[in-house]
């Protein structure tokens, strides 16, 4: 695959008339003033932020006010970027193919499917996805304000969001990590879910099956159901003709102690009015007139008396009677009763033996779908877990490739540390693609000895895979040291060589003729405006027509997405 080669970068300050545009050779670009602040960070940042990147950009640069334009080659095409603020139009051979408007998935997904190459990473949901365009240019980006002066490799401005980024960016842009990496991974994650919920019904199902297996094993009746139905009927009937003849009987009983009770009250009555009549025959004497016989009390009250006496006999009789006839009936009573409690609680042990006998039985189906349950689910493991198995496998080959990343990153690390004159480093000191802590000036230059290495071993592992211009701000910042400088041009300028066929390499630095006097072919680009004046009046104006046509586009592509 061929590498993004950038042609020129267009910036437009349409509010003030000024524009600055500047050229790039296929090769080694070094863009250089005599002073400083003459604009060399400002064109380098200008490069991926025309890409889509947020750059690093100052208060005095206002770049959200401005329209930057990017002429890139690729793959024999010519590309065109226009963007301003968050609104893009992008041409293809000077045709109109694409406009965004704040869509970094669908600005990162176009770039996928026209440069076949974006980042993917794993999200804080454990799920993968395209991400903004700046994780594809973070490893080729060396910001004068952020890359020199401390350990990030992020030198836009931008969080990094995504779990465990920082390396697997690194490897992603050395081919290790790719999108079938992430989907294998998203896979892996999700069999992993549903093989611990498989499990864990496994396991729930195997203490139902130990559960309903005692009971089965401990409970043997043999019944015959038909059978069983059928006496449990005629002993049912059984009982209840007992318990009629018993509430029959009950209510006989009860009609005669009524009876009973009837007969002693009137006993009572009988009593007080015989002693009530007896009192009044005491206050009274009748004499004979015939014979002189002496009666006490009225005829009338001795005939009552003989009546009383008489009733109260026939009372007494009538009671008694009763007597003899509740007794009997209340013997046959209880005895119904006792039978009945019998009867009641050889029917209970029967219907328990029967109820039983056919929880045993529903018990074993239970339990034979429990098993088979049990076994459809052992196999769903299985193959989850083969599955799972192998996707271990699968990951296993990428992280094989990382380690050997690792190994061969810290060789390379090493190499250049030394050859830029850092020899107190050694390899137990390096943690895979993170920047080694070093104080004073010479973290700049293993700043610049982690990028080159980083670069050297992608050239290793993949050749052929997307390719983006490295750009390199200030790498003398910091670093006073001539012998020190000598050494990064030395670098610098072997590296190109070594990779000339596989990256443009464009470097601002001041005073950079004097610097790479010794080195041919470098395409130098002059900034010689004012201080802090990059953008020009005469610029606008020489290129008025096609600053004219990019303001034009940038309408009709707002009003575009509007409409959309």
């Amino acid at each position: 695959m061929k590498p993004i080669i950038v042609k020129e970068i267009l910036i437009i300050d349409e509010e003030n008339k000024k524009a600055a545009s500047i050229c790039f050779s296929n090769g080694l670009n070094i863009v250089t003033s005599d002073e400083t602040s003459r604009g060399k960070s400002s064109v380098l940042r200008s490069i991926p932020y025309a890409f889509g990147c947020e750059a690093n950009y100052d208060t005095v640069m206002k770049a959200t006010e401005k329209i930057f334009v990017v002429d890139f080659e690729f793959n024999s095409n010519f590309y065109t970027i226009v963007r301003k603020s968050r609104l893009y139009a992008i041409f293809k051979n000077h045709e109109y193919v694409a406009g965004f408007n704040e869509d970094f998935k669908g600005l990162s997904g176009f770039y996928e499917k026209e440069f076949g190459f974006s980042v993917y990473l794993t999200n804080r949901n454990n799920e993968y996805e395209i991400t903004p365009v700046a994780y594809s240019f973070i490893p080729y980006f060396i910001d004068q304000d952020i890359s020199w002066k401390s350990n990030k490799t992020n030198p836009f401005k931008m969080s990094l969001q995504y779990v465990n980024d920082a390396n697997d960016l690194f490897y992603y842009h050395l081919g290790i990590l790719n999108k079938n990496y992430y989907e294998l991974k998203n896979e892996y994650y999700k069999i992993g879910k549903e093989l611990k919920l498989k499990n864990k019904d496994s396991d729930s199902l195997l203490g139902k099956i130990k559960t309903y297996k005692e009971y089965c094993e401990t409970t043997s009746i043999s019944i015959n159901v038909d059978d069983a139905r059928t006496n449990l009927a005629l002993l049912k009937d059984e009982m209840n003709t007992l318990i009629v003849e018993q509430t029959n009987l009950q209510k006989h009983i009860i009609e005669k102690e009524n009876l009973l009770s009837k007969y002693k009250a009137e006993l009572e009555v009988t009593k007080k009015l015989i002693s009530k009549n007896e009192k009044k025959l005491n206050n009274i004497s009748i004499q004979c007139p015939n014979c002189g016989f002496e009666f006490i009390g009225s005829f009338r009250d001795i005939y009552n008396k003989e009546l009383l006496n008489d009733n109260s006999s026939f009372i007494r009789c009538e009671i008694t009677k009763i007597n003899e006839e509740i007794e009997p009936l209340k013997i046959k009573y209880n005895n119904l009763a006792k039978l009945i409690d019998e009867k009641t609680n050889y029917y209970k042990n029967k219907i328990t033996n029967f109820t039983d006998y056919l929880k045993a039985q529903s018990y074993n189906q239970i339990l034979s779908d429990l098993e088979k349950n049990f076994s459809a689910l052992s196999l769903e493991v299985k193959e989850l877990e083969n599955k799972y198995n192998e996707l271990v496998e699968s990951l296993e080959k990428y992280d094989k490739q990382k380690t050997i990343a690792n190994t061969l990153f810290k060789e390379i690390y090493i190499s250049f540390l030394n050859s830029l004159g850092i020899k107190s480093i050694n390899r137990n000191d390096l943690e895979p693609f993170t920047k080694v802590q070093i104080s004073g000036n010479k973290y700049i230059r293993s700043t610049l000895a982690f990028y080159l290495s980083f670069l050297t071993l992608k050239s290793k592992l993949n050749k052929d895979l997307f390719k983006i211009p490295l750009i390199v701000d200030s790498p003398f910042e910091g670093d006073p040291d001539d012998l020190n400088r000598e050494d990064i041009v030395t670098n610098i300028c072997n590296f190109y060589k070594e990779n000339n066929l596989d990256y443009q390499l464009i470097i601002g630095v001041r005073n950079a003729r004097e610097c790479f006097a010794d080195f041919e072919d470098i395409n130098f680009i002059d900034l010689n405006t004012e201080e802090d004046h990059l953008l020009d009046a005469l610029t606008f104006e020489k290129m008025n027509s096609k600053i004219e046509h990019y303001v034009s586009i940038m309408k009709n592509v707002k009003l575009l997405k509007a409409i959309e």
